[in-house]
């Protein structure tokens, strides 16, 4: 019974001595555009370049999850500073997020929802030079 006791001590040290080691993190809109405000990471949308020019996040740079250079692309990007990645909905985003974890990045942060919660939410997006404006798009979730 001692031995367990002790084994089972050690476990709890072990792990309280521990530091969280996740590099991605999902977080909500509101989080999402508190954080990136602070100017101390780079933005990532990874919709085509149609729906980024449609409207997207002050400052963010658009590279396309379905491009054949993707990956090769993410290659170039500064992995030490905090990235803060969107697309649609959520789902490109989060498939980013784990192969920019898996590239060596050490902090990405992935908005849950993409822009159809950051639209939801009335935060400012911005439309490429030569589009026209429009209201920002509905999506369902």
């Amino acid at each position: 019974m001692k031995k367990i006791l002790s084994l089972l001590s050690i476990v709890v040290l072990i792990s309280c001595g521990e530091t969280n080691s996740q590099v991605v993190q999902n977080i909500k809109a509101e989080k999402f555009q508190e954080s990136s405000a602070l100017n101390d990471g780079i933005i990532i949308d990874v919709r085509t370049a149609t729906e980024f020019n449609s409207g997207h996040i002050k400052d963010a740079t658009n590279i396309d999850f379905y491009a054949n250079d993707f990956t090769d692309k993410l290659k170039i990007v500064r992995k030490n500073v905090p990235i803060y990645v969107y697309c649609r909905s959520g789902g490109r985003s989060s498939s980013a997020a784990k192969k920019m974890e898996e590239l060596g990045f050490s902090k990405v942060y992935n908005m849950l929802g993409g822009i159809g919660a950051w639209n939801s939410k009335g935060f400012k997006t911005i439309q490429s030079k030569g589009q026209k404006a429009s209201k920002p798009p509905k999506f369902s979730v």
